[in-house]
C-alpha cells in the first residue's frame, strides 16, 4: 500500500514539474526575442610601448583568518579624475548605493571628485554615461545623477531600461525583465593627463555594493582613447564641437620607446568573436587561463573542449555564483558548466573556485599563451550569450605581447598568486567547491536548449 501511495505521489510530482517546465517554456517564448548576433565593432590595432599599459586588480581574500582587500582600480579612477584639466568621459553600468553595508562608498567618492573638479575648473567638459538601471539606487539615498546634472556635468542614459523604483524585491518579475534588457554594461573612463590622454577599461563598477568585488583593469596612456571616444560619441549621441576640436588638435608626445605591445578595443559582440578565433588557433603545448564571473557561452564552451583535445592546457578560475545583486544564485550557471568542461575534456580542463564570502569574483579576463606571443582579453564582457550576443554594450581590450614583457609578467604573477594561494587564501579546488544540484542541471539543460535553437 505504501508503495502505491509513493508511486502516486511521485507521479504527481512529475506531472507538476512537467507543467511548470511548460509554463516557463511558453513564458520564455513570449518574452525572449530571438538571439541574433549583435554589432561587433573593432578599434584600430595600435602598437604601444610596455610603459604605456598597466595591469591593475582588486582582490578580496582571507589571510590569517582575516578578510583583506587589495584595491588598485578605484584609486586609479580617482587619480584620473583629479589629474584631468580639459575633459572627462566616464561610462559606468552601475553607480550608486543601497541599504546593504558596503566596503567602500565609491559612488560618493567619485561624485565628490567630479563635483570638486568642476568647482575648481568650471570650463572642464565632463560626460557621465550610464545605464538607466542605475536610477534604481536613487530610492535609497537620493540621486547622484541629479546632483551631477545640477552642477553642470552632462549625464546621459544610453538604454531604455526602466527599473522598478520600489524597495521591495520581485525576483520573478525582475528576472523576466532582465532577460529582455539591453544593458549598457561598459565600465571605463577617458581623460586628459598633462600631455597625454589616458584610458581605464575594467570589469569593475564604481558601485557601493560591488566595492569589495575582485576585478581587473587595463590602464593605458596611449592611442586607444581615440577609438573609445568615437564609440562613446556614437553610443551616447554626443554632439560637442568644443570637445571634437580638442581631440582633432591634440598632439600626442613623440616617443622613442620600442612599441612592442599590440592593442585594440573590442566593442559589444566583437570580444567573443575574436576570442573564439584565437582559441581555435591554439595547438599542442599552448595554454589558456580564464578568470571570469560568468561562463555560459555555448560556442566558447565548445571551443575550449576542442582545444583541450588538441593538447592545449586550460585552467579556469570561476566565481561560485552564490549571489547576484544581493539575491542567492545557488551556483548557477558556473557549476553545471564546470561539470561539463571537466567531463567532456576527460579531466584535462582544470577548474578552481574563487573563495568568496558575500562578494563576487567579478574579473573578466582570458589569457592565451601561444608560441608566437601572449594574447589577453580584458574588459566588461562576461562569457555568456546574453551578455555578449547583441544584447549589451560592452568595451574590452585585446593585447598581444611577448611573454617576457612586463605587462604579461604582471598578469602571470596575478594568476600564480590566486591559483597557488600565495600570501593568502584565494581559491579552492573544483572538488572542494563543487555543487551537483539536480535542479541546477535541469535549469542549465533547459536554457542551453533554448539558446541552441535561438542562435
Amino acid at each position: 500500500m505504501k508503495k502505491v501511495k509513493f508511486r502516486k505521489k511521485h507521479k504527481q510530482i512529475l506531472i507538476y514539474t512537467g507543467i511548470a517546465i511548460l509554463i516557463i517554456f511558453f513564458l520564455y517564448i513570449l518574452i525572449m526575442p530571438r538571439i541574433k548576433k549583435g554589432d561587433a565593432s573593432y578599434g584600430q590595432v595600435h602598437n604601444i610601448s610596455q610603459d604605456s599599459i598597466e595591469f591593475l586588480y582588486d582582490l578580496t581574500y582571507e589571510k590569517d583568518g582575516k578578510v583583506v582587500h587589495d584595491t588598485q582600480i578605484y584609486d586609479k579612477f580617482l587619480e584620473i579624475i583629479n589629474n584631468s584639466r580639459k575633459f572627462i568621459l566616464f561610462d559606468m553600468f552601475l553607480f550608486g548605493s543601497d541599504d546593504r553595508p558596503a566596503f567602500r562608498n565609491i559612488s560618493d567618492e567619485v561624485t565628490n571628485a567630479l563635483l570638486q573638479k568642476k568647482k575648481e575648473n568650471p570650463d572642464i567638459i565632463i560626460y557621465f554615461i550610464t545605464d538607466e538601471m542605475s536610477v534604481i539606487y536613487s530610492i535609497y539615498n537620493g540621486s547622484h545623477f541629479d546632483l551631477l546634472s545640477k552642477n553642470g556635468i552632462n549625464v546621459i542614459y544610453t538604454s531604455k531600461n526602466k527599473p522598478y523604483l520600489e524597495r521591495k524585491t520581485y525576483p520573478v518579475q525582475n528576472s523576466l525583465k532582465y532577460m529582455k534588457s539591453n544593458l549598457n554594461h561598459r565600465k571605463l573612463i577617458v581623460a586628459d593627463n598633462d600631455s597625454k590622454i589616458v584610458s581605464l577599461v575594467t570589469s569593475a563598477n564604481t558601485h557601493d555594493p560591488s566595492s569589495d568585488y575582485s576585478n581587473v583593469a587595463f590602464y593605458v596612456t596611449d592611442k586607444i582613447w581615440k577609438d573609445i571616444y568615437e564609440t562613446e560619441k556614437q553610443t551616447a549621441e554626443i554632439n560637442d564641437p568644443e570637445l571634437d576640436y580638442f581631440f582633432e588638435t591634440f598632439n600626442e608626445p613623440l616617443s622613442e620607446d620600442v612599441k612592442d605591445v599590440s592593442i585594440q578595443t573590442l566593442n559589444d559582440a566583437a570580444m567573443i568573436d575574436s576570442l573564439i578565433i584565437e582559441i581555435d588557433k591554439t595547438t599542442l603545448g599552448d595554454s589558456i587561463d580564464i578568470a571570469n564571473f560568468y561562463l555560459f557561452n555555448l560556442k566558447v564552451k565548445a571551443a575550449l573542449i576542442k582545444a583541450s583535445k588538441r593538447g592545449v592546457n586550460i585552467s579556469l578560475i570561476l566565481d561560485k555564483n552564490l549571489n547576484l545583486f544581493g539575491e542567492k544564485q545557488f551556483g548557477y550557471p558556473n557549476q553545471p558548466v564546470a561539470q561539463d568542461l571537466i567531463k567532456e575534456s576527460n579531466g584535462q580542463i582544470s577548474v578552481r573556485w574563487y573563495k568568496t564570502r558575500k562578494e563576487q569574483f567579478h574579473s573578466k579576463m582570458v589569457v592565451i599563451r601561444t608560441k608566437k606571443g601572449v594574447i589577453v582579453f580584458l574588459g566588461s564582457s562576461n562569457l555568456s550569450e546574453k551578455r555578449v550576443f547583441g544584447y549589451n554594450l560592452e568595451t574590452d581590450i585585446k593585447i598581444i605581447a611577448d611573454s617576457s614583457s612586463k605587462i604579461i609578467k604582471d598578469i602571470d604573477a596575478y594568476f600564480a598568486r590566486i591559483s597557488e594561494n600565495i600570501d593568502g587564501e584565494y581559491t579552492q579546488s573544483y572538488e572542494e567547491g563543487k555543487d551537483t544540484s539536480v535542479f541546477q542541471r535541469i535549469r542549465y539543460e533547459f536554457e542551453s536548449f533554448m539558446k541552441s535553437i535561438s542562435l
